[in-house]
């Protein structure tokens, strides 16, 4: 008992952040991570399955995707928030920068602020990112239709369904980054991060329990 009780408290006071730890007569073991390659087997995903993927077309999600449509010959059918169709075309041309999109706004935003012009270029600048990569997904061999739509909308994501005789699969993306202290977050902020991700996942499986 003296023993346990002198490796218990050389563990709490030795400042190691290592917390699962055990004895076995004199030796000391923790947990450690080690790379290990993935088991392969038959893929979930197969040519002709419609894959719904909520969360737009950029990001990590864009590199899922891709990495999707190197294996496979499907339907991508995409839900984000965003109307990607509303960009005008201008703004598409190879080698456009933010700072141009902010030159160009400050001529049609007449005595907004800077901040405000700013993020009206992020937000196309954004939508410019994934047309493009939507075009490089379909340049990969992806049929793929896009909708401005909120997950958490179970409404909006009817309607998608409704015009989609099957879907075969789920990539739930979309999430909303208001990163914050709990102490410091109200309420409005909390709901929104998790309708995104709880509700709409709520959404699409009560849309296809009905198929």
């Amino acid at each position: 008992l003296a023993k346990i009780m002198e490796n218990y408290m050389s563990e709490i006071t030795s400042g190691d952040r290592e917390v699962e730890t055990g004895y076995e007569d004199a030796s000391r073991y923790a947990l450690s991570l080690k790379v290990k390659d993935p088991d392969t087997g038959e893929s979930m995903v197969k040519d002709g399955d419609t894959i719904l993927v909520t969360g737009g077309a950029r990001g990590i999600t864009f590199n899922i995707l891709s990495a999707l449509v190197k294996k496979c010959k499907v339907d991508l059918v995409i839900a984000g928030r965003s109307d990607i169709a509303s960009v005008d075309k201008k703004y598409l041309a190879a080698g456009i920068s933010e700072k141009d999109v902010m030159d160009d706004l400050k001529l049609s935003m007449t005595g907004a602020k800077p901040v405000e012009i700013k993020k009206a270029a992020g937000r196309i600048m954004q939508m410019v990112e994934s047309m493009h990569n939507i075009e490089a997904l379909r340049s990969a061999g992806a049929s793929v239709s896009y909708y401005a739509a909120d997950v958490a909308d179970l409404k909006s994501m009817k309607a998608i369904f409704d015009k989609h005789e099957k879907i075969d699969g789920i990539i739930h993306a979309a999430g909303v980054d208001e990163s914050q202290f709990i102490t410091k977050k109200d309420i409005a902020s909390f709901n929104r991060v998790f309708d995104t991700k709880v509700q709409g996942l709520y959404n699409i499986l009560a849309l296809m329990e009905k198929r």
